[in-house]
């Protein structure tokens, strides 16, 4: 006689499935297999790092004297007790991308209390500071080898509002990177930047690099890279001094930021401006730390200025 069949059970839609199905399982890998080709940016190569650093220094590192120490240095700054974090770097940022730097004083008061509001703060006192430190940053000479300027002479159509780039990228890897900074300047070299580099985790890969630029401008044929910073280093102006200034830049690998933001915009206005020459035309990086800047204090006072070799750049330009 014949075996009688296994029973079934009939599925939802009239199919069937055995009552005793088989257990099948996918075999486990037996190396680890890496993606040759990714997508990067500035925040995501020093992620790990930056939650190292913080781990061994805490977070505060800047600022942490007394304002009865400071008084004794210098002229507290506009914004010494202005609220500091993220919702305060935001509410600037937002007031620098929409904002005609060259509209009138009452105009540009109108448009901080807006975005003073939006962002939740209601102390008329800090409004009003806030107005002066933005009319201070505006008005504040930024000055290079062969000219200087203030942001209040720079109109719409000259300025590119956070620029978003994505460039590709061959065989990059850290050691790339140690390069590019080391030729860059010396000085990088000298204050251990070039080893703190190393520090990143960062896999050679193929890909590309994307992240955006707060502000690009175009004055007089020349092109920069403007960033804002709102870095809370002390109460006075003297601690927005050039070592203050370079210190946060290396803390928070502001000096790699910006070397890919000059790499980003080469390309770009390769590919948009026929007779683009990166000697003639390449102006430079400012990084302004807004809380120390005025234009009644020490020149250069909150503001880091750069300009790269174009030679130290190959790498990044992919040359």
């Amino acid at each position: 006689c014949m075996t009688p069949p296994e029973p079934l059970i009939a599925g939802r839609y009239g199919s069937t499935i055995r009552e005793k199905p088989e257990h099948l399982a996918a075999l486990s890998p037996s190396r680890q297999v890496l993606p040759s080709f990714k997508l990067s940016s500035f925040s995501a190569m020093i992620h790990t790092a930056q939650a190292q650093d913080q781990a061994v220094k805490g977070a505060g590192t800047h600022g942490n004297k007394s304002d009865r120490e400071n008084e004794k240095k210098s002229r507290r700054i506009i914004l010494a007790d202005f609220p500091k974090g993220a919702t305060a770097g935001e509410f600037f940022h937002s007031i620098f991308e929409t904002l005609d730097f060259t509209l009138s004083r009452k105009r540009i008061a109108l448009t901080i209390e807006a975005r003073y509001r939006e962002a939740g703060y209601s102390d008329p006192e800090q409004l009003d500071a806030a107005g002066e430190a933005v009319r201070a940053v505006l008005e504040t000479k930024l000055e290079t080898p062969d000219r200087n300027f203030s942001l209040n002479q720079v109109t719409t159509g000259q300025r590119f509002n956070e620029l978003g780039f994505s460039f590709p990228i061959n065989r990059f890897g850290i050691t790339d990177l140690q390069q590019t900074i080391q030729a860059s300047d010396p000085v990088f070299s000298t204050a251990g930047y070039t080893d703190a580099l190393m520090k990143i985790p960062l896999t050679e890969f193929d890909g590309f690099i994307q992240g955006f630029i707060d502000l690009v401008i175009c004055v007089k044929d020349k092109w920069y890279i403007i960033d804002y910073k709102t870095n809370f280093l002390g109460a006075c102006y003297e601690d927005y001094g050039t070592g203050q200034i370079m210190e946060a830049m290396t803390d928070h690998h502001y000096l790699l930021q910006y070397h890919i933001y000059i790499a980003a915009l080469h390309r770009y206005l390769c590919w948009r401006l026929p007779e683009y020459d990166y000697d003639r035309h390449f102006g430079g990086v400012f990084y302004l730390f807004i809380r120390g800047m005025s234009p009644f204090e020490q020149p250069g006072n909150g503001v880091f200025f750069h300009r790269p070799e174009k030679a130290a750049m190959k790498r990044l330009f992919g040359e």
